[in-house]
């Protein structure tokens, strides 16, 4: 038994050679990324063997003699005046923070001393009221001593 699919030996063969001619052209990019990729690793090779005989000329030098190194005056009275500048500043912090800590030993001292000095006045003023008050009682007891024999005398004198 033969089944019909509709395709014809003629349209059968021009889907093959599409294909052909898609995998040809696929084939071709592949290939071209390929000899690119091959290139850039060759490339990369050739630079890592120029690197490392690079670095093996630089560790087999002698040191750089810095002893014959010499400075422009410019820059040598740059840096002498960068350290001038900052010694001046820690200096100059280290003054402040001594007037700073004498100002404040100062005012604590002022502060200690009005205290005692208000506590001096302060006893002064109360033991002074004290001694009023007490005059003032001892008046007042006397007072009212004389007010009572006062009193007496006069309930006598009306009895």
């Amino acid at each position: 038994m033969v089944v019909d699919v509709g395709l014809t030996l003629g349209a059968l063969q021009q889907m093959v050679e599409q294909n052909d001619d898609k995998n040809e052209e696929a084939h071709k990019r592949l290939r071209g990324d390929l000899r690119t990729a091959e290139d850039k690793i060759y490339d990369y090779e050739r630079r890592l063997a120029a690197l490392a005989m690079q670095i093996t000329r630089l560790e087999q030098a002698p040191p750089p003699d810095v002893s014959s190194l010499r400075f422009p005056l410019p820059i040598v009275v740059a840096i002498a005046a960068g350290f001038i500048t900052i010694g001046a500043g820690i200096y100059k912090a280290q003054a402040d923070v001594q007037a700073f800590h004498a100002e404040f030993v100062n005012r604590m001292e002022k502060q200690q001393w009005e205290a005692a000095n208000t506590a001096e006045k302060s006893e002064a003023a109360t033991s002074t009221l004290k001694e009023s008050l007490n005059k003032l009682d001892a008046q007042q007891k006397l007072q009212y001593a004389e007010f009572q024999q006062f009193r007496q005398d006069i309930a006598r004198r009306l009895k």
